[in-house]
Parts: structure tokens; sequence; C-alpha cells
């Protein structure tokens, strides 16, 4: 009887913490991509914190909510419910550098697990070209 008291216990707080997680880094107003890019800009700056503190163990663990939110962004553009800033007639054109730019944190996370702290740099170098190309052509 206790251990399933318990076990029932623990299914409810993973169920909540699961709730706040995907309410993390969003804002009121919010759409799926901005809640994507605040999850990212968490991520990322780990990331370089990872790196100047050589320490890639730490550099994956944050990038698995940029992920999940990630689907929900995927969702929201066959939805139409995505507006770019910028450029919004090109929104193929979005997708496709967003795929590439994912592939880019899955060369990252590759890196950091091999604990290659010189591919994780160079990784963070060309992820944040990234970030400055979708910006400049979709957002600013």
């Amino acid at each position: 009887m206790k251990k399933s008291v318990c076990t029932i216990a623990m299914i409810g707080l993973l169920s909540a913490s699961g709730q706040v997680l995907a309410a993390e880094g969003s804002q009121p107003g919010d759409n799926a991509v901005q809640v994507e890019m605040r999850l990212l800009d968490k991520a990322f700056k780990n990331a370089v914190d990872g790196l100047l503190l050589n320490m890639p163990e730490i550099i994956e663990g944050p990038f698995h909510k940029v992920h999940k939110a990630k689907m929900n962004t995927e969702k929201a553009i066959k939805k139409g419910a995505i507006k770019l800033p910028k450029n919004s007639d090109k929104l193929n054109e979005f997708v496709e550098l967003d795929e590439a730019f994912h592939e880019k944190l899955v060369g990252l996370l590759k890196a950091s697990r091999k604990k290659d702290m010189n591919a994780v740099k160079n990784s963070i170098h060309e992820i944040m070209d990234g970030c400055v190309q979708c910006h400049n052509k979709f957002k600013n």
C-alpha cells in the first residue's frame, strides 16, 4: 500500500513538473517561436558557460527543452499560427533555415558528449552565426 501511494505521488509530481516545463520561458502573448527562442537563449548561454568552464557535461540538458519547444513551433507553423515579423512570405525559407540550425545544435551536442572542446567552440561560433542570419532575415 505504501509503495503504491509513493508511486502515485511521484507520478503526480512528475506530471506537475512537466506542466511547469511546458510553460517555462513563455510570457503572456508569446507564440511558439518566441517560447522556443527564450529556451534556446537559456540553453545557448549555458553552452557558452560549459565551454568557458570546460564543463561539456552541462551543455546538453537545456537543449532537450528546446527540442520539445521546436515540436510546438512545427505544429504552430502547420496550423498557420506563426507570422514572421519580417519577410513573412518566406516561411518555407524560415523552416529550412530552422532545420539546418537544429542540425548544428545536434553537432554541438555530439561534440559536448565527446568532450571535444575545440569542436564545441567551433559549433557555438557556427550556431551564433545562424542566429544572426535568421534574425536579420526574419526578425529585425
